[in-house]
C-alpha cells in the first residue's frame, strides 16, 4: 500500500469483521503499517479482556494509553468511565455533576440507557484524533500523552467488537439522539453520529476470511450499515489466504491434496465475491506465527500490497 493510502484515510478508522477471522491481529498489522508509512498512530480497544498487548509485544494498557513504539499508541477504552468523565464535563456546576455520578438514578440510567458506552466510546475515539466539534470539550484524560491530547495522533485506529455488536455500535449515536431527544447526551450522540456518517472523518472497514460464512456477515454488515447509516463499508480486508496453487508446501500427498482443495474453494468464494462487492479489497496471507511475529509479517504484506 502506497504512502498515498495512508496520507487518504480519515483520522479514524473503525475496524470490525465477524469474530475468529483475526481482527485484532489485522488491526494491530494495519497500526504498524501505518506506523511505517509515516504515521502517528493510537490503537483502541472495546474488549474488557485486554487482548492488544498480546499482538503488540507490550504491557496491558490497565485503561491508560501505552506508548508501543515510536509513533504508535495503544489504549483498552473504559466506556463507563468516559460517560463519567462526559458527565463532569457537559454538567455544570461542577459539583452538580458529582452528585448525580454517585446518585443511584445515574447508575440505573448508565446501566439502562440503550446505546450510551457506545456513544461514549466512539465520542472518545473522535476526540482522540483531534478534530471535529468533539476536540473541545475534551473526553480523553489530561496530562501528557493521552489520548485527548488534541493534534497527537494522525490516525486513531479502533479495534470494534464482532460483527453483530460493531454494527450496534456504529448505529447507537443516531439511535440515542432520537430516543432522548436533547439535553448533552442527545447532543453529544448527534455530534458522533455526524461524524460516523462521513466518509471523509471516519472510515468504516471490515476483516473476513474467504469462508463462504464469514463473507456472508460482512456483506450482511454492509447492507445494515447502508440502511442504518446511509453509507456502507469503505474496505474490505480477506485475511489467512491460502498461497496460490504450486506454492503449497511438499509434504504428505493427502496434505497437498486438501491443501489445494482449500486454495481452489478460497479462489471461488473470492471471485463471487467480486459481483457483490465492489469497494477495496486488502488480500492477506495465512501467517504461519502468532503475536507480534504474525502482526510483523501481516505488516509486511500490508506495504507490499
Amino acid at each position: 500500500m502506497r504512502d498515498d493510502f495512508w496520507a487518504s484515510l480519515p483520522p479514524l478508522v473503525v475496524v470490525t469483521g465477524k469474530g475468529g477471522v483475526g481482527k485484532t491481529v489485522v488491526s494491530c498489522a494495519l497500526a504498524r503499517a501505518a506506523v511505517g508509512a509515516g504515521l502517528r498512530v493510537l490503537l483502541l480497544e472495546l474488549d474488557a479482556r485486554e487482548s492488544l498487548h498480546r499482538f503488540l509485544g507490550c504491557s496491558p494498557s490497565g485503561g491508560g494509553v501505552i506508548r508501543v513504539a515510536p509513533g504508535l499508541a495503544a489504549e483498552n477504552v473504559r466506556p463507563r468511565a468516559v460517560v463519567d468523565r462526559l458527565i463532569g464535563e457537559r454538567v455544570r456546576p461542577a459539583w452538580v455533576a458529582r452528585r448525580l455520578i454517585k446518585s443511584v438514578i445515574y447508575e440505573q440510567f448508565v446501566q439502562g440507557a440503550p446505546g450510551l458506552r457506545e456513544v461514549a466510546a466512539l465520542g472518545y475515539a473522535i476526540r482522540a484524533t483531534g478534530r471535529g466539534p468533539l476536540a473541545a470539550p475534551g473526553l480523553g484524560r489530561a496530562g501528557p500523552g493521552a489520548a485527548g491530547e488534541a493534534g497527537g495522533h494522525d490516525l486513531v485506529l479502533l479495534d470494534a467488537p464482532a460483527t453483530g455488536h460493531g454494527v450496534s455500535l456504529l448505529l447507537a449515536p443516531r439511535l440515542l439522539s432520537e430516543a432522548i431527544g436533547g439535553g448533552p447526551i442527545a447532543a453529544l450522540a448527534t455530534e458522533v453520529a455526524a461524524v460516523v456518517g462521513d466518509p471523509a472523518a471516519c472510515g468504516l472497514w471490515a476483516v473476513s476470511t474467504a469462508e463462504g460464512m464469514a463473507l456472508r456477515e460482512t456483506l450482511e454488515l454492509d447492507a445494515a450499515l447502508r440502511g442504518g447509516l446511509g453509507r456502507g463499508l469503505d474496505l474490505l480486508a480477506v485475511n489467512r489466504l491460502l498461497p496460490d496453487a504450486g506454492a503449497e508446501p511438499a509434504g504428505v500427498e493427502e496434505w497437498e491434496a486438501v491443501w489445494r482443495r482449500r486454495a481452489a474453494g478460497e479462489r471461488d468464494r473470492l471471485a463471487k465475491l467480486a459481483g457483490a462487492w465492489r469497494g477495496p479489497l486488502l488480500r492477506l496471507p495465512l501467517s504461519g506465527h502468532e503475536g507480534p511475529a504474525a502482526v510483523a509479517e501481516l505488516a509486511a504484506a500490508l506495504r507490499e500490497a
